[in-house]
């Protein structure tokens, strides 16, 4: 639903059309949990001025370190529930928790990858990556040292000085991966960031981040419709179902790390993973 047709409405607006009250009272999270997702409602006002519930009482606890995936079907909240997390989107009611702290706007300790690169068209590719650098006071020698260093890491040290419309779609999400990483975030939020990409260069970008959130083990959450990559990367898979979303499975993947995203596509446990959540997602 997009802005024009729908707008969102404070909770108590909706109560009279019997979205039922959250089944918890909020709570502060624990020191070891990085986000903490209490009883999120969103409701929104369509077309006829009627409330529906777009997200209804969804709660979660992602621990430090933990890499958390949400699938399900197109309009079940995916997303609304990571702009939350972002603090892009308030909550019609409940509350989201970032590092022990409610969240009341955008957080410097969040980097967020979209599903387009949104480079800026003006600034060439190292330019780009130092653009969050710049934004923190970080001095200009110590920007280039990491984005020279995240560049070459994704492979585009020769395009450093090449504009966002010199280069492939690819190279520029590999740019956007590097920007990401370059104000090196507490906890990573990913909206389908390989979505647009051809089967193949989607898989190389997806062991290029497997490989870089190695060395970190930040929290990351990654928002996709494609299950085969939920498995590859999370080490936990929320399913959501749809009218009005909500979590219907949530499961851990118990598959070893370190992991290389195209040979464990091949692991027995790995198909079990995947047959489940897709017979899930089929049923409904």
């Amino acid at each position: 639903m997009d802005g024009n047709s729908a707008k969102a409405i404070p909770y108590e607006s909706a109560d009279s059309s019997g979205v039922k009250s959250p089944s918890a009272v909020s709570r502060k999270p624990s020191g070891d949990i990085a986000i903490s997702v209490q009883n999120v409602f969103q409701i929104f006002k369509g077309h006829e001025g009627k409330p529906f519930t777009a997200v209804e009482d969804v709660s979660i606890d992602v621990p430090a370190g933990q890499f958390l995936a949400i699938v399900g079907p197109s309009g079940c909240g995916k997303t609304t529930v990571l702009n939350m997390m972002a603090g892009l989107v308030a909550p019609s009611k409940g509350q989201v928790y970032l590092n022990n702290e409610e969240v009341k706007g955008p957080s410097r300790s969040m980097g967020y990858m979209f599903a387009r690169d949104a480079l800026l068209p003006w600034r060439t590719a190292r330019d780009n990556v130092e653009f969050g650098l710049e934004l923190r006071g970080v001095p200009a020698d110590a920007r280039r040292a990491r984005s020279q260093k995240l560049l070459k890491l994704v492979g585009l040290s020769k395009f450093e000085n090449a504009y966002p419309s010199q280069l492939s779609q690819g190279m520029r999400q590999r740019v956007a991966l590097a920007r990401t990483m370059a104000i090196e975030p507490d906890i990573f939020l990913l909206d389908e960031p390989f979505a647009a990409l051809d089967a193949q260069t989607k898989l190389q970008l997806e062991s290029e981040f497997e490989l870089l959130w190695q060395d970190t083990h930040k929290t990351a959450v990654l928002v996709t419709h494609d299950l085969d990559e939920a498995v590859a990367l999370a080490d936990r898979i929320l399913v959501f179902g749809a009218n009005p979303g909500r979590i219907i499975l949530d499961r851990m993947t118990n598959l070893p790390r370190p992991r290389n995203v195209e040979s464990i596509r091949y692991m027995p446990e790995f198909q079990v993973v995947a047959r489940e959540i897709w017979e899930l997602l089929r049923s409904k």
